[in-house]
C-alpha cells in the first residue's frame, strides 16, 4: 500500500509540472491534458517499480529487525475499562525489561561499573587555524 501511495503522489506531482510546463509554453489544452496524462502513468509506474525492487532487494526493510514488546503481558482492563494502578506498573516493568533486552538478573551497566569517565574541556584537542598569509 505505500509502495501505491508514494508512487500515486510523485505521479500527481508529475502532472501538474507537466501542465504548469504546458501554461508557461503556451501548448494547446489537449496536447498538456495528453502529456500529463502520459508523464501521470509513466511516473507512476516507474516509482511502483522502483520501490518494488527496492522492497525485494530489502533495501526499504530498515525496520523489520526491531524487536515489538511482548502484548502479552499487559494486564486486561476490568468490566469499567479501568487499569489498576499496581496492574499497569508492573506491566510497564515487565514491558520495559522486555524492551531492553536483559533477561531475569541481568542489570545493565552503570557508569560507576563500566569505567566511563565524562569529557573534561583540558583534555580536549584544540585544533588552530592556520595563519593568514
Amino acid at each position: 500500500m505505500v509502495k501505491f501511495l508514494i508512487s500515486l503522489v510523485l505521479a500527481i506531482v508529475a502532472a501538474f509540472t507537466i501542465l504548469f510546463a504546458g501554461v508557461v509554453g503556451g501548448a494547446r489544452i489537449s496536447t498538456m491534458l495528453l502529456r500529463a496524462l502520459a508523464g501521470w502513468f509513466v511516473t507512476g509506474a516507474v516509482v511502483y517499480l522502483v520501490l518494488l525492487i527496492f522492497e525485494l532487494k530489502g533495501w526499504m526493510a530498515f525496520d523489520k529487525d526491531i524487536a515489538e514488546p511482548p502484548q502479552g503481558d499487559l494486564p486486561e482492563p476490568d468490566a469499567e475499562g479501568d487499569v489498576s494502578g499496581e496492574q499497569a506498573s508492573s506491566a510497564m516493568d515487565n514491558v520495559s525489561d522486555a524492551a531492553s533486552g536483559f533477561s531475569d538478573g541481568e542489570t545493565a551497566e552503570t557508569p560507576e561499573t563500566s569505567g566511563f569517565q565524562p569529557m573534561q574541556a583540558s583534555n580536549l584537542t584544540h585544533i588552530e587555524a592556520p595563519p593568514e598569509s
